[in-house]
C-alpha cells in the first residue's frame, strides 16, 4: 500500500506525456499548393496533360487539425482501414476513396523497379542535372527552378517530385529522397500508372507504423498522405449529418 501512491502517480504523468506528446505531420499540402501557385499557365497544363489536373484543386492548408489528425489515426484500424469513431459509426478507406478525394489516375500498373544501386545512380544525375547538392535537394531549390515558368520536363519533373515528398508519399526525409526520383524517372509514363493504388497502400503502412509506434518517445510522427484521413472523416460527418 505504501507503493500504491507513487505508481499512481508514475501512470497519471505517463498518461499526461502520451497526451502531449510533440506530433509530426509528414503530409504537408500547403507545400503542393504554393508550388502550383507560382507555375505558369503552360506548366498547369504540362501536369493536366499527365492526368494530375485535380492536384490544383486543392483548398486546404498545412493539416493544422493536429488533435483531430492524431485522434482519427487513433481510430483508423490498420488491418480493415477502417474509422471507427464511434458505435455505428465507420468509413472504410479503400483506393477508391483517394481516387475519390484527390482525383489521381487510377488504371494501368505499377511503378518501374530499380534497384539500390541505379536509384542511387538516378538521384545523382538528376541533383547534377539540376546542379543542386545533394544535402541542398529540397523543395526550395525545386520551386526555384518551377518559378522560372518552363514547361520542359525537367521543370515539371520538379513539381512532382515536391507532389511526392509532400503530399502523396511523405517520408520521414524532409528533402527529396531515390524513392520520388525513382517514381518520376518515366515522365512520359505517369497518366499510366494507378498512383490511386500505391497512395492507398502506402497511407496503409502508415497506419500500421503508428500503432506500433514507440509510445514513449518524446515525438510521433504520422506518415503517409493524412490528407486521406481527414477529408474522409469529413465525409463521414456528412453522410451521418444527412442521414440524421
Amino acid at each position: 500500500q505504501t507503493c500504491a501512491l507513487p505508481i499512481y502517480i508514475l501512470c497519471v504523468l505517463m498518461h499526461i506525456h502520451l497526451c502531449f506528446q510533440k506530433l509530426n505531420i509528414r503530409c504537408i499540402p500547403y507545400d503542393v499548393i504554393v508550388s502550383s501557385w507560382i507555375m505558369s499557365d503552360r506548366q498547369r497544363d504540362a501536369v493536366a496533360r499527365l492526368g494530375f489536373s485535380s492536384i490544383f484543386d486543392l483548398r486546404t492548408d498545412a493539416l493544422e487539425s493536429r488533435s483531430l489528425i492524431r485522434w482519427l489515426m487513433d481510430k483508423l484500424d490498420p488491418h480493415d482501414m477502417t474509422i471507427r469513431p464511434g458505435a455505428g459509426k465507420e468509413l472504410k478507406i479503400t483506393k477508391d476513396t483517394v481516387h475519390l478525394i484527390l482525383g489521381l489516375p487510377c488504371a494501368g500498373g505499377g511503378r518501374e523497379f530499380t534497384d539500390w544501386y541505379g536509384e542511387v545512380d538516378a538521384a545523382a544525375k538528376l541533383r547534377r542535372d539540376l546542379n543542386v547538392g545533394k544535402e541542398e535537394f529540397d523543395v526550395v531549390k525545386l520551386q526555384d527552378k518551377i518559378v522560372l515558368g518552363n514547361d520542359d520536363e525537367l521543370s515539371i519533373r520538379c513539381f512532382f517530385l515536391i507532389l511526392f515528398n509532400r503530399l502523396l508519399f511523405p517520408s520521414a526525409s524532409w528533402g527529396i529522397t531515390n524513392n520520388e526520383v525513382l517514381m518520376t524517372s518515366n515522365m512520359a509514363r505517369m497518366s499510366d500508372i494507378d498512383w490511386c493504388q500505391l497512395v492507398y497502400t502506402d497511407l496503409c503502412d502508415a497506419a500500421a507504423r503508428w500503432h506500433k509506434r514507440n509510445k514513449t518517445n518524446i515525438t510521433a510522427t504520422i506518415y503517409g498522405c493524412s490528407l486521406i484521413v481527414l477529408v474522409s472523416n469529413f465525409i463521414l460527418l456528412t453522410v451521418h449529418i444527412h442521414g440524421m
